[in-house]
C-alpha cells in the first residue's frame, strides 16, 4: 500500500480531484484550514474515466475526513469533490 497525494483543482463552485484508478479498497484522508460547516464532500466512480456517478456524500465534514473506500472493482476510476479547498489531500492504494 502506498499513500500518495491526490490533486484538486477548482471546477465552479467546487474544487475536484484529478481521477485516480484504484485495484484494490483504498484509503482516503483530507484535511481542510478550518471546520467550516458547509463544507461537503462526495466521491464519485467511473469503470470507463468518463460519466462519473456519485456513489458517496459526506456532509459537515469539518477540519478533517477519513473514509475507507470499500467494494473496489479493479480498474475503476474515483474522484473526490469538496466545496472547500484540501490543505491536504491523501490516498492509500494499492501498488
Amino acid at each position: 500500500m502506498a499513500l500518495t497525494n491526490l490533486t484538486f483543482s477548482k471546477h465552479g463552485e467546487a474544487y475536484v480531484s484529478d481521477p485516480v484508478q484504484l485495484q484494490s479498497d483504498a484509503g482516503l484522508h483530507l484535511e481542510f484550514t478550518s471546520e467550516d460547516k458547509n463544507n461537503r464532500c462526495a466521491l464519485f466512480q467511473s469503470m470507463t474515466n468518463v460519466n462519473y456517478v456519485p456513489f458517496g456524500s459526506y456532509n459537515n465534514v469539518g477540519s478533517t475526513i477519513d473514509v475507507a473506500i470499500t467494494g473496489v472493482i479493479p480498474g475503476m476510476y474515483i474522484k473526490v469533490q469538496s466545496i472547500s479547498q484540501p490543505t491536504l489531500a491523501k490516498i492509500l492504494v494499492s501498488e
